[in-house]
């Protein structure tokens, strides 16, 4: 992960995102991490990143984000808005999966915009 891609992701996502510079860069630090890691290991994630910083302190970081930041329920309509503009069609998805955790059952219903 560059830090020239960091720095363009947090000049998308800014404007979109009720946070505050320092969590701006945290969340775009996961959401490339995530990506160069493949995986959603925070260690992992935490040693991806393109600084001077020791893996824990990078580490740590990431659980304060999760610790302290409740992000509003539809943070993502703006920036996916911004993205792919106002088309004449939208389509409806529905998604529906039942998972067994355990003895707990699961059930997930995603609705999406296309």
């Amino acid at each position: 992960m560059t830090s020239f891609a960091l720095a363009d992701l947090q000049k998308l996502l800014a404007p979109h995102v009720p946070l505050g510079k320092s969590r701006v860069e945290t969340l775009c630090l996961l959401v490339l991490g995530m990506i160069s890691a493949r995986t959603v290991n925070l260690t992992h994630i935490a040693a991806e990143r393109p600084a001077r910083a020791k893996v824990a302190s990078t580490y740590r970081r990431l659980q304060r984000f999760f610790q302290h930041v409740i992000l509003p329920e539809d943070w993502s309509v703006g920036i996916v808005m911004a993205l792919i503009g106002n088309p004449d069609r939208w389509y409806l998805c529905l998604d529906r999966t039942n998972w067994k955790i355990g003895k707990s059952d699961v059930n997930v219903l995603v609705l999406a915009v296309v």
